[in-house]
């Protein structure tokens, strides 16, 4: 693969689209599995309706997981985790049960051990998108480095010096 199809395939990987405003994917996505997994846990405290505000930041992060895992598939083709291959592609299938029946007793203990599972492997996905990523970039910006030839005319060589030798390094007399 040369630069210019590295640089495009990181573009194709690294960003995307929703509502109209480009995204992008990396580590900070990793805090959008933290808020979920924090919120699996306060379901089970928090017995209130959701507020609107979190719901916006539930459909983004739900947004966010639907292209990390389109993203990963086209990286790699296979999952080592055990999870629903539907439920990575629509991860609201199972989120939005917790979200809106958090008022239903002991919902939250059938689906708190499946909805950790599934956000492990939405982070699993996740780095292996930001290695990829990582990878395409350190590729580039090596290659780009080394791009100009060296000219030997614009070097010179120092001659030895003899006469003042590194402190240290005479002899004693």
């Amino acid at each position: 693969m040369n630069d210019s199809q590295k640089m495009e395939k990181l573009e194709e990987i690294k960003y995307y689209l929703f509502n109209d405003q480009q995204y992008s994917i990396g580590r900070h996505n990793l805090h959008g599995i933290e808020w979920l997994r924090n919120f699996l846990l306060d379901t089970n405290f928090n017995r209130n309706f959701v507020k609107p505000d979190t719901l916006l930041i539930y459909v983004e992060i739900i947004n966010n997981l639907k292209n990390v895992t389109l993203k990963y598939y086209e990286i790699r083709d296979d999952m080592y985790m055990k999870v629903d291959t539907e439920l990575l592609f629509n991860p609201e299938n199972f989120f939005n049960e917790i979200v809106f029946n958090r008022y239903k007793e002991d919902y939250w203990f059938g689906k708190y051990k499946e909805g950790t599972e599934l956000l492990d492997a939405f982070e699993y996905m996740l780095y292996v998108i930001i290695n990829y990523i990582d990878q395409l970039e350190f590729d580039i910006n090596s290659s780009e480095a080394y791009q100009e030839p060296l000219d030997k005319n614009n070097y010179v060589e120092l001659a030895e010096d003899n006469e003042n030798p590194i402190l240290g390094s005479e002899e004693i007399v």
